[in-house]
């Protein structure tokens, strides 16, 4: 290899390592900026779950059943 390709080639990986050195320190900076997670994040108090009244249950067990017999018939017609 002739002595002027080889020392671009050098001067090419050198500029490549400097390139790649300014770009880790740039994010490693970037990430130390970021807020960091708190250790133990606040529990907070489970919400009581409720239980439906029985209207609402009794609409809810109809609409099921509905969609259960609409499925039945679809299986049926093969669709």
């Amino acid at each position: 290899m002739n002595c002027k390709k080889q020392k671009s080639l050098e001067l090419k990986e050198q500029i490549n390592r400097q390139h790649s050195t300014l770009l880790l320190d740039a994010f490693n900076k970037d990430q130390a900026s970021l807020p960091q997670p708190l250790p133990n994040p606040l529990s907070l108090a489970p919400l009581p779950v409720l239980a439906p009244d029985p209207r609402t249950q009794e609409m809810t067990n109809e609409k099921l059943k509905k969609a259960e017999d609409l499925d039945k018939t679809q299986v049926r017609k093969g669709w």
